[in-house]
């Protein structure tokens, strides 16, 4: 698998955003590249938690709603496995 570039910012965003759960208008998405192996944070703002991007990649995927659709916390060790999984 190729390095994975940006995760540790990336999940320190995540948390930062996430942090005040669904009461809160502040959240994020978890991204992630597969053609080069970045991550990122996309942040909103939103009461209704009704805003997001759109990306025409099929490259990049959501990789928090992938995870918690599985039931896994998003976490540096959960990550790493999770996308290790998916390229295997």
């Amino acid at each position: 698998m190729r390095k994975i570039k940006g995760l540790r910012k990336a999940l320190k965003d995540y948390k930062e955003a996430n942090r005040g759960g669904c009461f809160s208008p502040w959240y994020a998405f978890l991204m992630f590249d597969k053609a080069d192996g970045s991550v990122w944070t996309d942040i909103f703002y939103d009461l209704g938690h009704n805003s997001y991007k759109l990306y025409y990649d099929d490259s990049i995927i959501n990789l928090g709603a992938s995870m918690n659709a599985e039931g896994l916390l998003v976490n540096a060790d959960n990550v790493k496995r999770y996308l290790a999984a998916m390229v295997a």
